[in-house]
């Protein structure tokens, strides 16, 4: 467990160091809080599976729209099986990507990262692998029983955009290639195992 904490510590060193903007506004305060950070706050299995494609895809947008010194993380959960990223100063684009990861995340095992996984109903809604499921959760129903059938990640991301010319329409983004990235990832450091 110790070998867990120190690659952690390191790994959020190179968040820290790689992305300013990556900083986390602790809400009562107003000011930066250091011991929240995107490490602790989002899920081990995300953040290993996502978690540093997601924030090149955020720093790329951020710095094309110029809100290096404005944009702020405000919180990083998990809500209902899903990631939850709240922050300040956005554009559409940065919303997007935000979006992207939040819909592809209910289908990526909160604990390892594997894609592709059910959503289970447990008491609460999350999505974990069988393997986990069965080591890691204190269940006494079969996996089986608590999945649903819905275990592939999302192709696209649908949602309602609103402007004053057009009003509200249906946008709809084709997220297939990121899904496809984190599924290879994932079949690349399994294959080593």
């Amino acid at each position: 467990m110790s070998e867990l904490k120190e690659q952690n510590n390191e790994q959020v060193f190179d968040f820290k160091t790689r992305y300013p903007w990556l900083r986390i506004i602790n809400l009562y305060t107003g000011k930066v809080d250091d011991k929240w950070t995107i490490e602790t706050e989002m899920p081990e299995g995300w953040l290993k599976s996502f978690g540093e494609m997601m924030c090149e895809e955020l720093d790329a947008a951020i710095k094309k729209a110029g809100l290096e010194d404005d944009f702020r993380v405000l919180q990083i959960k998990e809500k209902y099986g899903s990631l939850r990223f709240y922050c300040s100063h956005t554009n559409e684009e940065i919303g997007n990507i935000i979006s992207k990861y939040e819909l592809l995340s209910s289908n990526i095992c909160l604990f390892c990262g594997k894609p592709d996984v059910p959503m289970l109903d447990i008491g609460w809604i999350s999505p974990f692998c069988k393997d986990c499921f069965d080591t890691k959760i204190s269940d006494t129903r079969p996996y089986e029983k608590v999945a649903n059938d819905e275990t592939r990640m999302a192709d696209k991301l649908k949602y309602r955009q609103y402007s004053k010319e057009t009003g509200y329409v249906d946008v709809e983004i084709d997220i297939s290639e990121t899904a496809e990235k984190i599924r290879e990832k994932w079949r690349k450091e399994n294959e080593q195992s």
